[in-house]
């Protein structure tokens, strides 16, 4: 298990180098699956593979290790899958000034359509004392997929491929979560879908700056998001010219294609890619490039 240690402040503050630090298990399941046939001069194929992972860290010589951002928070310790979320227990928003001063205390700027959350230790108080492993919820995905669909008739062929993961939940930061920071506008969904006194029922808190709002931004499993998806990694077109029409020009084989790749993507998670990173997810990883392309083949 690679990971970047701590290293003296004197040496400058550079961060750390990767070193193994503990022992990680991985234990799952892969299923494949393939089927090809024909009817007359119409073809047709499937090959399909799903695996199952789960993971946990066996032994970090009694180490738990933690990792903070500005809106987010994991934990790392044996039994549990590395870099589990650790989080405040969301349980809903304030629909009341009077609900506020009923539940326990978050802040002096607390108000009506800031986000409830659970007194784990009933101590009356809401703060980091009071963060939860959220074991439902991993940045690794529970399952991986892929399968490949073929078609073929007269010299045509249709070829895909697509790829996808399942049971993960990712952590959108920065600009996505938080309204006008750094300069930015509030997102079409702030605008549309966040709490009023007449939209009690919205998705999203109050709007709020960034700073004026701390209590709506603490690291808290309300900010989670389903990370599944389901992509169109390459889609191709072909047609190979007959035999007969390219004996006169003495060539053996022609065939053109088209061929898009990532064009289609099915995920309830729109924000940005879910495909760009698997763990502690941020807007600024750059997106997987849409690529159409068409070209020829050409045998002699």
């Amino acid at each position: 298990m690679l990971r970047a240690v701590d290293i003296a402040d004197q040496v400058g503050g550079l961060t750390g180098p990767q070193q193994n630090i503990g022992v990680m298990d991985n234990k799952g399941i892969e299923l494949t699956l393939g089927y090809h046939d024909h009817a007359g001069s119409f073809t047709y194929g499937f090959n399909g593979n799903i695996s199952f992972n789960k993971n946990k860290v066996v032994d970090i010589h009694g180490q738990i290790l933690y990792k903070y951002s500005t809106n987010l928070a994991t934990i790392t310790k044996a039994g549990l899958p590395i870099d589990s979320y650790y989080l405040l227990d969301a349980i809903g928003i304030f629909q009341s000034d009077a609900e506020v001063a009923a539940s326990p205390f978050q802040s002096v700027t607390t108000k009506a359509g800031y986000i409830k959350y659970r007194d784990v230790n009933n101590d009356g108080v809401i703060n980091a004392d009071d963060r939860v492993i959220i074991k439902s919820s991993s940045a690794m995905p529970k399952y991986t997929y892929g399968f490949n669909l073929d078609f073929g008739y007269k010299g045509i062929t249709l070829s895909a491929f697509f790829q996808g993961v399942g049971g993960l939940k990712i952590y959108p930061e920065g600009n996505m979560v938080l309204p006008f920071k750094n300069g930015a506008d509030a997102t079409w969904e702030w605008a549309t879908d966040s709490w009023t006194p007449e939209n009690p029922n919205a998705r999203l808190p109050i709007v709020t700056t960034s700073t004026d709002g701390d209590d709506n931004f603490k690291a808290s499993d309300f900010w989670l998001r389903d990370g599944s998806y389901l992509r169109m990694k390459n889609i191709q077109l072909a047609y190979e010219l007959p035999q007969k029409w390219l004996n006169r020009v003495k060539i053996t084989g022609l065939s053109v294609y088209i061929n898009a790749e990532n064009y289609l993507t099915f995920s309830k998670f729109k924000d940005y890619d879910p495909e760009t990173t698997l763990n502690v997810s941020s807007l600024y990883h750059y997106p997987m490039l849409k690529t159409l392309s068409a070209g020829a083949r050409i045998t002699f």
